[in-house]
């Protein structure tokens, strides 16, 4: 990382929980933040309020039975509900207030999620696979509601699936998304309508990822496009790739010794429109990309200190990242 701009890292609290499997950050109105912490690949255990200025950080008990779902919605709120419940809550932590939200919940993970029009596309997925008698086998069913925050309510109720298994979605309009999906040997992206079909038209080709190795959804930009991280041998790339394309674009490439390889950690989006993605390298802290489209890909500087496991940007504009348990202010150089 010689001749990378270093940016200030200012530890600002720390909670007593080791975020093993990670967690994901937010802010809210009043320029405190919001911690969710993982209990394993898939659902929520903790929540925490942490007040950035004073350090001060407070768990709090998600009206949400057990393991549960969870995803911010507008107005410093909270979609939560128990995998399985007849019902959903919408919950404002600030003003401890819940409104019940009607809806079967299905049974899995919230694994993605995406806001069009205002309205929150919700992806689920429950994985049934397994071994037996010697034999392995694979079933998963991806079910997806549509959520109006300003309604407080589901205006398309979760719908099942059966053999897809989503892990990111970008939603192209009322009819159709592009979906990052996970096939039974590699990864791949599609078009899909938005009961999970695939068209049978051949000009919507079923494409592989051209990194595909560790790849990570990285979200949309702001041409509504579908962005993805990967890997390929020395090789590591960001690709785009939208509703009318054959193929993807590459939009940014590097090449790494295996002893310096990267290893994606999240990409936050940012309130002008671009993502500042945190890669790890081994045993040299993280290097901060710039992805921006259509401008260039930049390395716009590194930490050193700062375990990151998810990331946020308040309204003030200040960065903020979580990992291992302690919660970071992070400040470009002047």
């Amino acid at each position: 990382m010689q001749g990378t701009p270093q940016w200030i890292e200012t530890e600002v609290a720390q909670l007593d929980h080791e975020m093993k499997w990670g967690g994901a950050l937010s802010s809210f109105s009043d320029g405190s933040l919001l911690l969710r912490t993982r209990d394993g690949p898939g659902r929520w255990d903790g929540i925490f309020h942490v007040d950035p200025r004073t350090g001060h950080v407070e768990e709090l008990e998600c009206p949400a039975a057990g393991a549960f779902c969870s995803l911010p919605v507008t107005g410093d709120r909270l979609l939560v509900a128990t995998p399985g419940a007849s019902h959903a809550l919408l919950w404002n932590p600030l003003t401890h207030q819940i409104d019940r939200v009607a809806g079967e919940i299905p049974h899995g993970n919230w694994v993605c999620s995406d806001v069009y029009k205002g309205a929150v596309t919700i992806v689920a997925n429950q994985d049934l696979s397994g071994s037996s008698a010697g034999f392995d086998y694979e079933h998963h069913q991806t079910s997806l509601a549509v959520f109006d925050p300003e309604q407080g309510r589901f205006v398309q109720p979760f719908q099942g699936v059966e053999g897809r298994n989503l892990g990111g979605i970008v939603v192209q309009s009322e009819t159709h998304l592009l979906g990052y999906a996970f096939g039974r040997h590699s990864s791949f992206c599609r078009l899909f309508s938005m009961d999970l079909q695939e068209p049978d038209s051949d000009d919507r080709p079923f494409l592989r990822l051209p990194f595909d190795e560790w790849p990570r959804f990285m979200g949309t930009d702001s041409g509504r496009a579908l962005v993805v991280w990967g890997r390929k041998g020395h090789n590591h790339g960001i690709v785009r790739l939208t509703s009318t394309a054959k193929a993807f674009e590459t939009v940014w490439t590097t090449q790494r010794p295996r002893k310096n390889r990267l290893f994606f950690r999240t990409a936050l989006a940012l309130r002008d429109g671009s993502k500042l993605v945190f890669c790890s390298e081994a045993s040299h802290g993280h290097l901060l990309i710039r992805y921006a489209y259509p401008g260039p890909v930049s390395i716009v500087g590194s930490i050193l200190e700062a375990p990151v496991s998810c990331a946020t940007q308040a309204a003030s504009g200040q960065i903020y990242v979580a990992g291992a348990g302690v919660i970071h202010r992070l400040t470009p150089p002047t």
